[in-house]
C-alpha cells in the first residue's frame, strides 16, 4: 500500500484501480463471532424452540434495534445460514443433490426445501408489498390486483410447502404501517 503522498501521485487510472482492490480487500473481511454475537444467537435459538412447540397460530418473533452500521444484518445473516447449514447437516434428505433420483415431497408437490427466507424490505413498503415480495421469493407470483388476503393465503400455502422455519425480514422499520 502506497502512502497518500504517493498515492496522490498516482495516475488516475491507477488510484481507481487501486482503490477497487481496497475496496474488495475490505468486502471480504472475515466475520468474528464475538460472545454478544453468540449470546444474540442463542437467544434467537432459544426463541425459535420455544415458537416450535405452541399451538398454531401466531408466534412471538425477535427485533433487532440500534444504530445503523453496527452489524445487525450481518449478525441475522450469519445465524440464518448457521440455521440451514445445521439443518442440511440434520436433515440431508430435505436437500437433495442435483441429478438425484429422490427429489423432496410434501402433499404429493415436488418441493424445493426452503427453510430460511430473507427479505429486505424497500423503503415506505405497506403489508400487501411485504405479502407480495414474500410470494416472490417463493415464486407465487400475484397479479397487482390481488387483494392482501388472496396475497397472504397463497404465502402462508408456499411457506408451508416449502418447509420455511425462519423468515427474516431486514430492514423492517421500512415498513409503512399507516396505510389502510
Amino acid at each position: 500500500m502506497p502512502s497518500y503522498r504517493d498515492y496522490l501521485r498516482l495516475p488516475e487510472d491507477e488510484r481507481a484501480r487501486l482503490d477497487e482492490d481496497r475496496e474488495d480487500y475490505h468486502s471480504a473481511l472475515v466475520i468474528v463471532r464475538t460472545e454478544q454475537m453468540k449470546r444474540i444467537h442463542h437467544q434467537i435459538h432459544r426463541r425459535m424452540r420455544t415458537n416450535a412447540r405452541q399451538a398454531p397460530g401466531a408466534r412471538r418473533g425477535i427485533v433487532l434495534d440500534g444504530p445503523a452500521t453496527i452489524g445487525k444484518s450481518t449478525l441475522v445473516e450469519v445465524f440464518a445460514a448457521d440455521f440451514e447449514r445445521h439443518l442440511r447437516h440434520r436433515r440431508p434428505e430435505r436437500f437433495p443433490r442435483r441429478g438425484s433420483t429422490r427429489p423432496y415431497t410434501v402433499d404429493g408437490y415436488l418441493v424445493d426445501y426452503t427453510p430460511v427466507v430473507y427479505l429486505n424490505i424497500p423503503s415506505q413498503a405497506t403489508p400487501k408489498d411485504l405479502s407480495m415480495l414474500l410470494a416472490d421469493y417463493l415464486c407465487h407470483p400475484q397479479p397487482h390486483q390481488a387483494t392482501k388476503n388472496e396475497i397472504t393465503t397463497t404465502v402462508l400455502d408456499g411457506i408451508r410447502l416449502c418447509g420455511v422455519e425462519l423468515v427474516v425480514i431486514d430492514d423492517v422499520r421500512f415498513l409503512d404501517l399507516s396505510a389502510r
